[in-house]
Order: C-alpha cells, then sequence, then structure tokens
C-alpha cells in the first residue's frame, strides 16, 4: 500500500527517491537484510475490531508495526511474476528441526524430505517463509544473529538448487525485554499480518494458497488470511480441524493435487 505524504511534508529528491525504491526491492539471497530496521519504531497503535480482534478492557492496545521482511533475487524473477499462488511456510518444525530459540548457524538442521518438498512445489507455487521469532524481543539473540542464521539457511538450500521467494520475520512479543519489539504486535502468529502483506505484495489469490505448520497459531494465522492450512506434525498430534500431515513431502503431494 502506498502511503500518502503529509500536506507540507519536504519531498525527497528524484535522487534520493530512486535509493529508496532500490532498498524496497530485492536483494541477493547471499546478504539476508531485513527490509524493516532493527530500529524501526511503531508506527501507531489501535485496537482490532471483529471477532478475530477483539479486546477485552483493560488490555494492551496492539501496535502496528511492520515484521522483518526479505525478497530474494529468487522471487523477483520475471518468469515468477505471474504465480498467483504461494505455499506459506514456518520455518521451526516445518523446514527445520525445532530447537527451541535457534541462536546459532550451527544449530540448522534441515528436515528430511524438505529439499525435494520444495523443489517439486517452486514451479507452481511462490514459497514465502512465516516465521515467529521472540528471541529477539526476549534479549535472546539479535536482529544481526537471526539474519545470519538465515543467510546460512538460504546458503544451504541454494547449494542443493533450492529456492525462497521471501522471509517474514516476527520479532516481537508483548512480555519481551527489549524496546522497541516488547510489543503486542499485528505480525505475529496467530495474527495475519506476515500472510496478508505477502498476499497485498504480491497480488495472491487466497483461495489457491496454503499455509504449512506445526503449531496452533500458524492454523490460525492461515485462517485469518483466508488460505488453507496444513498441520505438520506426527500422527496424533494434537487434536485439531485442520488436515495432519507427518511431513512436508507429503503435504507437498496434497498440495500438488489440490492446485487450482
Amino acid at each position: 500500500m502506498q502511503m500518502v505524504p503529509r500536506f507540507g511534508r519536504r519531498q525527497l529528491p528524484p535522487s534520493a527517491a530512486k535509493q529508496k525504491s532500490r532498498h524496497r526491492g530485492g536483494v541477493p539471497d547471499r546478504a539476508f537484510r531485513p527490509h524493516a530496521a532493527e530500529s524501526a519504531r511503531p508506527r501507531r497503535t489501535r485496537r482490532p475490531t471483529g471477532a478475530r480482534g477483539r479486546q477485552g478492557r483493560g488490555r494492551s492496545a496492539v501496535t502496528i508495526t511492520p515484521a522483518i521482511h526479505h525478497v530474494t533475487t529468487f522471487g523477483t524473477q520475471p518468469q515468477r511474476s505471474g504465480l498467483r499462488q504461494a505455499v506459506f511456510l514456518d520455518r521451526d518444525g516445518v523446514l527445520i528441526r525445532d530447537k527451541h530459540y535457534l541462536s546459532e548457524v550451527a544449530g540448522i538442521e534441515i528436515l528430511p524430505g524438505v529439499i525435494e518438498a520444495l523443489r517439486a512445489l517452486a514451479p507452481h507455487f511462490r514459497l514465502i517463509m512465516v516465521t515467529n521469532q521472540s528471541g529477539v524481543a526476549r534479549g535472546l539473540f539479535t536482529v544481526a544473529r537471526l539474519a545470519q542464521i538465515h543467510d546460512a539457511l538460504l546458503a544451504r538450500f541454494a547449494r542443493q538448487d533450492v529456492h525462497l521467494d521471501a522471509l517474514y520475520c516476527c520479532p516481537h512479543h508483548r512480555d519481551g525485554t527489549l524496546a522497541p519489539y516488547a510489543i503486542a504486535c499485528a505480525c505475529r502468529k496467530p495474527q495475519p499480518g506476515m500472510l496478508l502483506h505477502a498476499i497485498e505484495k504480491w497480488e495472491l489469490d487466497p483461495a489457491r494458497c496454503f499455509m504449512l505448520g506445526d503449531q496452533e497459531s500458524d492454523m490460525l494465522a492461515g485462517q485469518g488470511a483466508g488460505v488453507r492450512s496444513l498441520m505438520i506434525g506426527p500422527d496424533g498430534a494434537g487434536k485439531h480441524a485442520h488436515p495432519l500431515y507427518p511431513d512436508l513431502g507429503q503435504a507437498a503431494r496434497h498440495m500438488l493435487a489440490h492446485a487450482r
């Protein structure tokens, strides 16, 4: 969504505006550079309305602030511009093993079958990772360290000819200890903010998209964005109203069979 400048605000010269536009485009896969600056401050607050956003009295307002997001060079390739369907992928427990606040590159462990599944999905879907990373708000690791981890993950994927279109990360948590991330935001799942941003940016058709995750918060985020949600986990992993698959490979076969 294009922001309309306030009346009387000084306009950027053409050269500066062009440079700013380039920053909002893609950057090389080898350098994860979040579009939302590490020092970005919350823009405004509001109280959500509706069934999914209603809050009781005495609770904090949700802060509207952007998730950290990165568009890869793969995602900007012209041949992918016509894709109107996407698979939204949680990170921990879906793409890599959940290490509980992963803070070291050495801890990355790509799950079995992920590479083959992503290769099969890529020609038909945009591949967009959406992940909650409250370790930033809790002071367990920095945005720079998170960027290093995602650099390494993208590099490992690329060595096996696998690429993602974009990565979205929510660094916030209302119980965090590190400003400006210790907030209740609109992008942390189960809120659908990251998915809605991607749907708007890529002009996606929600009815043709899927959300894959291993937590109920992932399912609720998909539901809030109007996309079909699939749960990844062992048989009998909780009681859910969503289809359950043991791994990304089997979920990929389902998505390819039901692609519209």
